[in-house]
C-alpha cells in the first residue's frame, strides 16, 4: 500500500472516529491514529483545511479540538475516560457501543458473549444500575490522560 492509499484510508478512519465519538483533540487522535502527537497536528491541519472537519480551541493551552457537527467540553473529557476504559478493558472483552446520554459503555466478552456495562459517573451523585461505575471528576480526566499518553 502506496503513502497515497494509506493516508486516504487512515483519513477515512478519522472521519468515522469523529463521528463516533463526536469530538477528538489533537492528543486523543494521535493515540488512535498517528505515532506521534506532530504527525496529528499535520494531518489534522491538512484535513481542516480541505474542510473535513472543524476546530476549536477551547482553552489556550489546550490543543485543539476537531469535529464535525458540534463541540463539547464535557465530550472531550468524557472521550479521554471513554478511551481509558476501552484501551483497559478485560481479555477477550471488546467494547461494542457508548451512549452519549446514559454514559454507559457496553462490552462483549469474545469469548462466551456476555454483556457487561460500565458507567461513567459525573460528579458526586451514586446511582446503582448493577455495572460498574467510573466516577469522572477533573483530577480523574487528568490522571487517565497521563496514564493513556505516557503508559502506550
Amino acid at each position: 500500500m502506496n503513502n497515497f492509499k494509506y493516508a486516504k484510508k487512515r483519513d477515512r478512519e478519522i472521519l468515522e472516529a469523529l463521528e463516533k465519538y463526536h469530538c477528538l483533540d489533537t492528543f486523543q487522535l494521535a493515540l488512535m491514529f498517528f505515532p506521534s502527537q506532530r504527525m496529528a497536528r499535520k494531518r489534522m491541519l491538512e484535513l481542516y483545511k480541505r474542510k473535513k472537519v472543524k476546530r476549536v480551541r477551547l482553552e489556550i493551552d489546550q490543543p485543539n479540538v476537531y469535529y464535525i457537527n458540534d463541540v463539547d467540553e464535557n465530550k472531550v473529557k468524557i472521550n479521554w475516560v471513554r478511551l481509558y476504559l476501552e484501551k483497559k478493558c478485560a481479555y477477550g472483552d471488546t467494547p461494542i457501543s457508548f451512549d452519549y446520554n446514559t454514559l454507559i459503555l457496553t462490552y462483549e466478552n469474545q469469548l462466551n458473549r456476555n454483556k457487561r456495562y460500565t458507567r461513567i459517573e459525573v460528579g458526586k451523585k451514586k446511582i446503582d444500575f448493577g455495572g460498574s461505575v467510573f466516577y469522572l471528576d477533573d483530577k480523574k480526566v487528568c490522571e487517565v490522560r497521563e496514564v493513556l499518553l505516557c503508559g502506550r
